[in-house]
């Protein structure tokens, strides 16, 4: 852990509460803009073996082409959280199933997922993200 000039456990509830509830919320109500508008500006974001985005705009409509071809429900869960200062790195998993909207068998959702975020004046919001599909 930290030490107490660097570490603030309100932080580590608002970072938990934005990847388990508002991460997670976004994906269950299949909110492409609600999901995007958790990312920095500037932010990476590379999905497994897909080219890696770097702003929201195409976050969203990466979002907005899965959400009208699948059903997506998921359970996500942060499993251990660092904090230093204004930026936070989250490991954790998210898991649940992708069912075509159209015809098709519904496919496992399971991966392990690192969030890099940034504080800022409105509160946390993710920069970076990395996960892969086990």
């Amino acid at each position: 852990m930290w030490d107490e000039d660097h570490y603030n456990p309100a932080d580590v509830a608002s970072i938990r509460a934005l990847i388990s509830r508002d991460y997670q919320g976004a994906m269950n109500r299949m909110d492409a803009s609600g999901y995007s508008a958790l990312f920095t500006e500037d932010v990476v974001w590379a999905p497994p073996g897909a080219p890696v985005v770097t702003d929201r705009a195409s976050i969203r409509a990466e979002m907005e082409k899965l959400f009208a071809d699948h059903e997506v429900h998921v359970e996500v869960t942060p499993e251990e959280v660092e904090v230093r200062r204004d930026f936070a790195c989250v490991l954790g998993r998210i898991e649940g199933e992708s069912r075509p909207r159209a015809e098709g068998e519904s496919r496992p959702i399971r991966s392990t997922a690192m969030w890099l975020l940034r504080k800022r004046a409105d509160g946390w919001r993710i920069s970076r993200q990395v996960w892969n599909e086990r």
